[in-house]
């Protein structure tokens, strides 16, 4: 014990307290993050050591220490510390601790400069506290030293244009990071011109410029507008083109001596411009360039054929020599083969006949409605402008269209009748809002928009759908299974195959997915919030057999869509509020809105449409209705799926000719009793999920017989185009699936499936009281059949 106290205190005593005090604690704040300190430090036995950023040296000596603090710059500020110098002592045996605290010393200012053309650069002078800058557009300077600058702003000439600059005098600038602010606000120096006119008719000065301008004004910063007579005008100093305007005064027309002047335009002094007129004494000519007939979109030749039995807008483009205020009486002749049927007056343009009629705009034309009993097979019309010669037109052949008065055909088409079945749908407690009464809600678009004359729908008794909860991307397929269950709907129902099936639900979401149909068979759902006019007409041209247009990311695009964008290409026009569609309104076919349909888009639906008076753009059924098997499914991104087969009695399916699939129903040992083709129908959109490129579904009847009852075990349906692509469904014995059928009519009322559906005698009559108290009937399917004999 005395050993080692005795060796401790000797080493002890072996320290020199002079020369070993504890450390040095330097810490650094304030300055942004990655810039460098400059802290230069020198002591006692030649000690140096200059430091960027906070730390501990240790050991050192003890005395007297010297901080020289340098100033720091970054990111356009200067930092620096107060005091810049300092002097500390370190006592033997310490840790001396001195904090160095950096502060922004300069600030920034912030010219903000408007009012001059793009491309003109400013001209403002910023002096003070030894600095100059000058300031070309807006910017940020950095790093000013605080205190008072002098701002000048200098006078521009741009293009002969004079420009003065208004700002404050004087800006002060602090020590902080944010800038300071300077606007500077440029304005051009204006002339003012008066015009006036010689050579008209004492009394017709000044005119109004809305209904006579008389002279194109052209010069600096872009003036482009027409002045009037009388019209005192504040314009920008510099040169001016001027192009007087013939002046038309009721059927007088006067021209202008000159047809192009210049002027300088100059500051403060005002400038008189006088514009001489002489009287052209030939009579105002008026000529029918072309008449349109249309009934939603047409071409210039009248190339689209009406469809017979529905409104048409007459446009007849008239334009006279000069300009005008004048609007003579026209009238159109309409006939049926060669007898007159009737005579319509037109409606004159809005302003006087135009020089140059304008196609979008409706009131540069003529026009008149022609009313849908006079759209017959055999159309033929003429329109003549000024027909009792008051105007006193020297040449009046060009008054006549077609040119020699004979009238003109206009083919006009027979389409079927556009019949609909609403089916109200019933999807996890809510159900879709279709009534009687509701039902034009969803046809007023198709209506106008659609090759469709006569209409008749009527509302199918509700259908309770077992598809999952809709979703807004359809991550969960909801919409494709709802489809399908609708598509086996129709089949059951035995409906004409040119009745259109459309089924409405009620969502839960108010954005995302509202509708799905199939391409070219008539088979479409549809939300009930908003647009539902729009919605349904987009899902019928689907079922009319077009797909998607280029605009909004739709999926299953048709490449040959002949316009960018999806436009519709020719003006539109809309009979229900007499208005027309601009060319570049999107096509109903794709995701973007306001939509019109295309000439593209009508054309090829007319022709499908006409196709299906003959059943050859319909799936096909047989007249008979007989027991039969309802096998149906659908193909998702290449998956097969085939749902649960039916026992029914409902129109036999005839089969294809061209097969896209086979079902082969097969016994216990695999052998094939009925071997069945069929076509699938394809869907018109793929979720994001999938990818796909085309979606399919199938609902067929297949014939049914005793030996088939008896022996079948499974159900197989093979892609004939792939064959390895096969699913089989297997006889099983809890049930996946029921069909509600109606007790009294038989009619199907909806599908259910779950894990609480089974076949199991006490599930089985739980569900069967269940569905009893509704008056409907359920039908289990085992995977291969149902169970029982079906409703008839």
């Amino acid at each position: 014990m005395f050993v080692g106290v005795m060796v401790a205190c000797h080493e002890r005593s072996l320290i020199d307290p002079d020369l070993f005090p504890a450390a040095l604690a330097i810490n650094i704040e304030g300055l942004p993050n990655g810039a460098d300190a400059d802290v230069r430090i020198s002591g006692p036995s030649g000690f140096s050591r200059t430091l960027t950023s906070s730390d501990f040296i240790a050991p050192v000596v003890s005395g007297r220490y010297s901080l020289r603090i340098g100033d720091v710059r970054s990111g356009g500020f200067t930092y620096a510390a107060s005091p810049a110098q300092i002097d500390i002592t370190v006592q033997p045996g310490d840790t001396l601790r001195y904090r160095v605290r950096f502060e922004v010393a300069t600030g920034a200012l912030a010219v903000q400069i408007s009012g001059l053309p793009g491309g003109v650069p400013a001209s403002v002078r910023i002096n003070g506290n030894g600095l100059s800058r000058v300031a070309n557009g807006s910017v940020i300077f950095g790093d000013l030293p605080p205190g008072a600058y002098t701002v000048t702003v200098d006078s521009l000439n741009a293009g002969g244009t004079a420009f003065k600059g208004t700002s404050p005098a004087q800006v002060t600038v602090t020590a902080s990071l944010i800038p300071s602010s300077l606007a500077v606000a440029y304005s051009n120096v204006q002339g003012v011109v008066l015009f006036s006119a010689t050579g008209l008719p004492a009394g017709t000065t000044p005119l109004p410029i809305e209904s006579r301008p008389v002279a194109r004004m052209q010069g600096p910063l872009q003036v482009d507008r027409l002045v009037g007579f009388g019209e005192l005008l504040a314009l920008p100093v510099g040169n001016y083109t001027i192009s007087p305007q013939p002046v038309t005064i009721g059927t007088r027309l006067f021209t202008p001596t000159a047809r192009s002047l210049t002027r300088t335009i100059n500051s403060p002094v005002r400038d008189t411009i006088a514009i001489a007129f002489q009287e052209v004494t030939t009579p105002i000519n008026l000529t029918i360039d072309n008449v349109v007939v249309t009934q939603a979109v047409q071409r210039a030749d009248n190339g689209i054929p009406l469809v017979i039995g529905r409104d048409a807008l007459l446009r007849a483009f008239v334009r006279a020599d000069r300009r005008t205020t004048l609007r003579p009486l026209a009238r159109a002749r309409i006939y049926d083969g060669t007898t007159a049927i009737a005579t319509l007056l037109l409606t004159p343009p809005d302003s006087g006949v135009p020089t140059v009629p304008v196609d979008a705009a409706l009131g540069t034309t003529y026009r008149t409605r022609i009313p849908a009993e006079l759209v017959r097979a055999q159309l033929r019309v003429s329109v003549e402008v000024d027909p009792d010669s008051t105007l006193g037109e020297s040449q009046r052949s060009d008054n006549f269209w077609p040119t020699g008065g004979q009238p003109r055909p206009i083919t006009a088409t027979t389409v079927p009748t556009f019949a609909v079945r609403f089916v109200p749908i019933s999807l996890n407690g809510a159900m879709g809002d279709i009534t009687a009464a509701a039902q034009e809600r969803y046809l007023a678009v198709a209506r106008t928009l659609w090759p469709i004359a006569q209409v008749t729908s009527d509302v199918r008794a509700a259908f309770t759908s077992a598809a999952p909860a809709l979703h807004p991307t359809d991550a969960n397929g909801g919409w494709n299974t709802l489809l399908n269950e609708l598509r086996a709907l129709k089949t059951l129902d035995g409906a004409p195959a040119t009745t259109h099936y459309y089924g409405v639900v009620h969502p839960s979401y108010a954005e995302g997915m509202f509708g799905l149909a199939l391409v070219g068979t008539p088979v479409a759902v549809g939300w009930d919030r908003r647009d539902v006019g729009t919605i349904a007409a987009h899902e019928w041209g689907h079922n009319f057999g077009r797909t998607h247009a280029p605009c909004g990311d739709a999926p299953n695009v048709d490449g040959n869509y002949p316009h960018i964008g999806a436009a519709i290409g020719l003006v539109g026009w809309n009979s229900a509020n007499d208005a027309l569609q601009p060319a570049n309104t999107p096509d109903i076919m794709s995701y973007c809105t306001p939509a019109w349909v295309s000439e593209y888009s009508y054309t090829r639906a007319l022709t499908f449409r006409q196709g299906t008076i003959a059943g050859t753009s319909a799936r096909p059924v047989t007249a008979v209705t007989g027991d039969g098997l309802l096998v149906w499914g659908r193909v998702v991104s290449g998956r097969l799926i085939v749902e649960p087969a039916f026992r029914v009695t409902a129109p036999i399916t005839t089969p294809s000719a061209t097969p896209t699939h086979v079902v082969e129903l097969m016994g216990a040992t695999g052998q094939v009793l009925v071997r069945f083709p069929f076509e699938a129908e394809r869907v018109s959109d793929e979720s994001p999920r999938r990818g796909a490129t085309s979606d399919l579904q199938f609902a067929v009847v297949i014939p049914w017989s005793t030996t088939v009852d008896s022996a079948i075990a499974s159900i197989r349906v093979q892609d004939t185009r792939s064959p390895l692509v096969s699913v089989v469904r297997r006889r099983a014995a809890n049930s996946p699936m029921a069909l509600l059928q109606d007790m009294r009519t038989g009619a199907a009322r909806g599908f259910i499936r779950g894990t609480d559906i089974t076949s199991s005698a006490h599930n089985t009559a739980q569900q069967e009281s269940k569905y009893r108290t509704r008056g409907l009937r359920v039908l289990w399917s085992d995977g291969v059949r149902s169970q029982g004999t079906p409703d008839h």
